[in-house]
């Protein structure tokens, strides 16, 4: 028998830098935007996954799971990049994407035509934490 695990979505937003200062990811507040993450969230019915033993394992359950969610694309004319994950969580302290070492974490880009670069959707499990100290940054 195995165990599930609870995951959770959230849309990130930046703003372009110069590349000589860490993005400002924060979570998204305008409405629009908040519109655009309630619809993600809504299309997953379940948000668990199977709970696996590595960070690599779990982080391709996780991926494949959100690549197995019915979402509706285009949403508002934006697409998930789900042809193109990333692992990593989003440290708010660091102000970077940081590797995993419990749990599963993967982002994707989140963009349309003449908005690409802003939004990014992090996905990851319950309890996920990142490696701390001497870790570099993700790109």
């Amino acid at each position: 028998m195995s165990s599930t695990i609870a995951i959770h979505y959230q849309l990130y937003t930046t703003e372009a830098t110069d590349g000589s200062t860490a993005p400002k990811l924060d979570p998204v507040e305008s409405e629009k935007d908040l519109e655009l993450q309630a619809v993600i969230r809504a299309a997953d019915t379940s948000r668990r996954v199977t709970s696996v033993g590595t960070v690599a394992a779990q982080n391709r359950v996780l991926s494949e799971h959100v690549e197995a969610v019915p979402f509706d694309l285009p949403i508002f004319d934006y697409l998930i990049r789900l042809d193109d994950p990333k692992e990593s969580l989003w440290d708010r302290e660091e102000r970077k994407w940081i590797r995993v070492e419990t749990g599963g974490a993967i982002y994707y880009a989140v963009e349309k035509e003449d908005d690409a670069g802003r939004l990014f959707l992090g996905v990851w499990t319950e309890g996920a934490t990142g490696a701390r100290g001497g870790t570099e940054a993700i790109a």
